[in-house]
């Protein structure tokens, strides 16, 4: 618990637990939302996969933008966003005046906010924190965010189930008021940035010429892709596994089975909190992916609710090795002053991710849910096995 030290930590920390509360809490409550009013897989992926959209197109601007501003007023605006974004649905859910277009329309507006949101944080806990204590700090950021995840996702179901869905988002948008007013402790400043001013668009064309012209950087730009599409994107189904036409166990269910996943992702965290520091993190990496794809066909196929929620602890716990071992890398193979073009970049990845969840969808609507998360597996299997061959430098990479 090393990072504990540093007092901007505990804010940081302190904000993103109520954040990703009421991030899980909007998740379940869209996803059940688009089912009710489509009963479509493919609709329901759209509704996770849009917003993401922003990811790939915002991504590397933000990151520029994050070079330069304090990422704490970046933070503070995301959250403000997201807090109108709830709210409106809030009000159109309880006046009947909800469509099924423009629920994903504001969901892709909160999706920009998301972007800008995660970019920021993750950057600024690089700027706090030491670079000896950076995989800590990382690694306890993600056990804060996926613990409180649960517990978000869990009320959600039960707000849904027993008051119905306006509550909800109307819950969470209360709740983004608070994780801002907590980010507003911080008093980090950013260091002045050394050399001569430039634009966003020069900073932009940069970090990306870096980023791409190394074969490993790009190629674990690639396999974020991968994870986030086929790994990441499978919650974006779960509202059609809570339904009849796999465990039949509504809303509540639907909150239980996000709260598998972001329990796994906790576990995950926490257990390279523990471990802080370690040499060979790409082959770590390396290992993580394709115990993604082991856990990922075992859920897609088991018939039984408690065993699908056991193994959505293991993916959500194998994916979170994965993304903080990922992002470690890169930040640790980036000069300092590119560590937000270089989250940017892992920004277009994550944008990059909706093709999967829409795949899934698609194919749901002719073979099933489950087989259509089974096929997710046998790519995120075939991905990593050639992304290996072509660039075997990841698996000896470390962190600098």
């Amino acid at each position: 618990m090393r990072s504990f030290k540093y007092r901007d930590y505990r804010f940081l920390w302190s904000g993103t637990v109520l954040h990703s509360a009421a991030l899980w809490m909007q998740r379940v409550a869209v996803s059940w939302l688009v089912w009710e009013l489509t009963h479509s897989a493919l609709f329901v992926a759209l509704s996770f996969s849009l917003p993401q959209v922003s990811f790939v197109l915002l991504g590397p601007f933000v990151g520029a933008v994050a070079d330069k501003i304090n990422r704490k007023f970046l933070i503070i605006g995301a959250q403000v966003m997201m807090c109108v974004g709830n709210a409106g649905l809030a009000v159109l859910v309880y006046t009947g005046s909800e469509t099924t277009w423009l629920v994903i329309l504001i969901a892709m507006g909160l999706g920009v906010a998301m972007s800008t949101y995660f970019l920021s944080v993750q950057a600024m806990v690089f700027d706090i924190v030491d670079r000896k204590d950076a995989m800590n700090g990382l690694s306890l950021w993600f056990v804060g965010m996926r613990a409180i995840s649960a517990v978000g996702a869990i009320a959600g179901g039960f707000i849904i189930d027993w008051v119905g869905i306006w509550p909800a988002f109307m819950t969470a948008s209360i709740v983004y008021v608070l994780a801002a007013g907590t980010m507003m402790l911080i008093r980090h400043r950013p260091k002045p940035r050394t050399g001569p001013t430039v634009s966003v668009l020069s900073d932009l064309k940069d970090g990306l010429r870096h980023i791409l012209g190394s074969r490993e950087l790009a190629a674990l730009l690639v396999l974020t892709t991968i994870a986030e599409a086929f790994g990441w994107g499978t919650p974006s189904l779960l509202a059609i596994f809570a339904s009849d036409r796999v465990f039949d166990v509504g809303p509540r269910g639907l909150g239980f089975l996000n709260a598998a996943f972001a329990i796994g992702g906790m576990v995950g965290a926490a257990g390279l909190a523990a471990v802080g520091d370690f040499r060979r993190k790409g082959a770590a990496l390396a290992v993580a992916l394709v115990m993604t794809a082991v856990a990922l066909a075992a859920f897609s196929q088991v018939p039984w609710f408690a065993l699908a929620m056991v193994l959505l602890i293991a993916l959500g716990a194998v994916l979170a090795v994965y993304d903080t071992v990922n992002t470690v890398l890169i930040q640790g193979n980036v000069g300092e002053e590119m560590r937000g073009r270089a989250l940017g970049a892992i920004q277009i990845a994550i944008g990059l991710g909706p093709v999967g969840p829409l795949l899934m969808g698609f194919a749901a609507g002719f073979v099933g849910v489950q087989t259509a998360v089974g096929m997710g597996a046998a790519i995120v299997l075939v991905g990593a096995m050639a992304v290996s061959m072509a660039a075997p430098g990841v698996r000896r990479m470390e962190s600098g």
